[in-house]
């Protein structure tokens, strides 16, 4: 984004279900914002799929852009989003770019990140995989985000849901002050969106 001179914007499926989405939505926003201020824009209920949500970014006035898709799956997205520019929405320029090759074997957890993996790790009762794979920035909510991943959200006592409500609002001003620094930066000068879908 900074690169293309350009505003990163990461907006998270609102899809949910026990396969491979078995986080609730709000749940997904919440801990995204934590761990990556923001650039985690909320999706508008009514962007279900990659169509409405070029079109939603198009209608905030932006004139190019740049998505970043799983290296396998670039050329399908440059045609869907090149097939609709000029009908449903108007971008000078779209560029599908590749996030890179992923390595399922890597052990660095970025070339061999996976959300099929996590999934697997929660599903096999291994915790500890489970929380290496988080981002850093989420591992002290390790054990909150594997039980609602395992669906045992409901079986998570009082005490454990208000020691995160806690967690989450004492840390309101570090987020606001990420949103304003965000913001002073997105003001002074763009042409462009760079998003992750």
């Amino acid at each position: 984004a900074k690169e293309s001179t350009g505003t990163a914007m990461v907006y998270l499926s609102r899809s949910h279900d026990a396969k491979k989405n078995p986080m609730v939505y709000e749940s997904k926003l919440a801990y995204a914002k934590y761990a990556f201020g923001d650039t985690i824009c909320e999706t508008p209920e009514d962007a279900n799929d990659l169509i409405k949500l070029a079109t939603h970014i198009a209608e905030q006035g932006f004139d190019n852009l740049i998505f970043v898709a799983g290296d396998d799956r670039v050329a399908e997205f440059e045609r869907k989003l090149n097939r609709y520019n000029g009908d449903l929405y108007e971008f000078n320029h779209i560029i599908v770019q590749s996030a890179g090759e992923r390595d399922p074997d890597s052990t660095d957890h970025i070339t061999g990140a996976s959300a099929s993996a996590l999934r697997e790790a929660a599903a096999e009762n291994d915790f500890g995989l489970f929380k290496a794979g988080l981002a850093t920035g989420l591992r002290y909510f390790a054990e909150n985000i594997y039980a609602e991943v395992r669906g045992e959200l409901n079986e998570l006592n009082t005490q454990q849901r208000t020691k995160r409500a806690l967690i989450f609002r004492r840390n309101k001003a570090r987020v606001k002050i990420g949103r304003d620094r965000a913001m002073r930066r997105r003001d002074a000068s763009y042409d462009g969106v760079f998003f992750v879908c």
